[in-house]
């Protein structure tokens, strides 16, 4: 079992997740951007407000 050292509780269950976020040019100037994958292997999600990347990530960290 890993401990966190920022509260020490332990840590049951470790998720891995990559995130790239970036911009892009839209028609009105730069556009966000960002994706999502489980470890590195997983499928990748893509995002276009960050609102849905946090409800994203919300269902995710909570799931059983």
């Amino acid at each position: 079992m890993h401990q966190n050292s920022s509260n020490d509780h332990p840590v049951t269950q470790l998720r891995i997740y990559i995130l790239r976020v970036w911009t892009e040019e839209g028609r009105d100037g730069p556009v966000w951007r960002a994706s999502a994958r489980k470890g590195p292997q997983g499928e990748r999600r893509y995002f276009t407000s960050a609102d849905d990347l946090l409800e994203f990530m919300y269902v995710e960290c909570w799931k059983p």
